[in-house]
C-alpha cells in the first residue's frame, strides 16, 4: 500500500473517533456545565424559566459554546461513514451515500443553533424580560428535538447500506443496523414536543428525553469501534490489491 494510501486511512480513521468529541463534548456542555440532564421542564412558566437562566448564565453560556465548538466534528464523522457506504454500495445505490453526507450536514446544524439559543437567553439575562429567555429557550427545543428525524434520514440510510453488504462476512454485523433503526424509531416521539409540556412525551420527558438521549449514544458508542474494524478490513483489502 502506498504511503498516499495508508495516510488517508490514518485520517479515516480519526474521522471515526471524531464523533467521540460530539458526544462527550455534547454531555459536557449540555449536562454537565448547562446543568440541563435533565432540562428545566417544558411546565415551567416563563418566571420559573428565566430565574433558571439568570442563577446559572455563566455556565449555561459555558455549556453552549463547549456545545457549539464541538458539534461540527459531526461532519468529519459523516464523512468517513459515507465514504465506507461508497465501498458497500454499488453504482446504482451510491444515492445513499449522497443521503448519508447531506442529511449530515444538516443534522450537524440542527445541534449548533440550539446552543446559540440557549447561550442567547443566558446574555444579559438581566435585561431580558421573562417572556423573551422563556421563548428562546423554548425556540433552542424545537430546533433541537423535532429535527432529529434528519438524524433519522441519515442513520436509516446507513443501516440500509449496512444490510446491503454482499461481502462473505459484510463489513458491518447486522444487530447494529437494527440497532440503528430502532434508535430513530424512538425520535418519532420528539415530534410531540410542541402539544405536550407534560408526560412522557414533552422535551423532558421519560421517552422524548431519557430513551431518544440514551439509544442516541449507546448507538454511536456501539458503532465507532466496529466502524474502526470496518476500516481496518477495507485497508486489508486494498493492501491484497497491491
Amino acid at each position: 500500500m502506498t504511503t498516499e494510501r495508508s495516510a488517508s486511512y490514518r485520517i479515516l480513521h480519526l474521522c471515526n473517533y471524531s464523533v467521540l468529541i460530539v458526544a462527550l463534548g455534547g454531555l459536557l456542555g449540555f449536562a454537565v456545565f448547562a446543568g440541563f440532564w435533565p432540562p428545566p421542564p417544558a411546565y415551567l412558566n416563563a418566571s420559573e424559566i428565566s430565574s433558571y437562566f439568570r442563577e446559572n448564565s455563566f455556565g449555561i453560556r459555558v455549556g453552549m459554546m463547549v456545545m457549539f465548538v464541538c458539534m461540527p466534528f459531526y461532519l468529519t464523522w459523516t464523512a468517513v461513514m459515507a465514504k465506507i457506504m461508497e465501498r458497500i454500495l454499488t453504482d446504482s445505490m451510491s444515492v445513499l451515500s449522497q443521503v448519508v453526507r447531506t442529511s449530515g450536514v444538516a443534522a450537524m446544524l440542527t445541534l449548533m443553533l440550539p446552543a446559540l439559543y440557549w447561550m442567547t437567553a443566558a446574555f444579559r439575562p438581566d435585561s431580558r424580560s421573562d417572556g423573551e429567555i422563556q421563548m428562546l429557550y423554548d425556540l433552542g427545543w424545537f430546533m433541537f428535538d423535532p429535527p432529529f428525524v434528519i438524524f433519522a434520514i441519515e442513520w436509516c440510510a446507513i443501516g440500509i447500506c449496512m444490510l446491503m453488504d454482499k461481502r462473505e462476512q459484510p463489513l458491518f454485523p447486522s444487530w447494529i443496523a437494527w440497532l440503528g433503526f430502532f434508535t430513530c424509531a424512538t425520535f418519532i416521539s420528539v415530534l410531540l414536543i410542541p402539544f405536550l409540556t407534560t408526560g412522557i412525551f414533552a422535551w423532558h420527558g421519560l421517552i422524548t428525553f431519557w430513551l431518544v438521549f440514551v439509544t442516541f449514544f449507546v448507538y454511536l458508542f456501539c458503532l465507532v469501534p466496529l466502524t474502526r474494524k470496518a476500516l481496518l478490513r477495507l485497508e486489508a483489502e486494498d493492501r491484497g490489491k497491491n
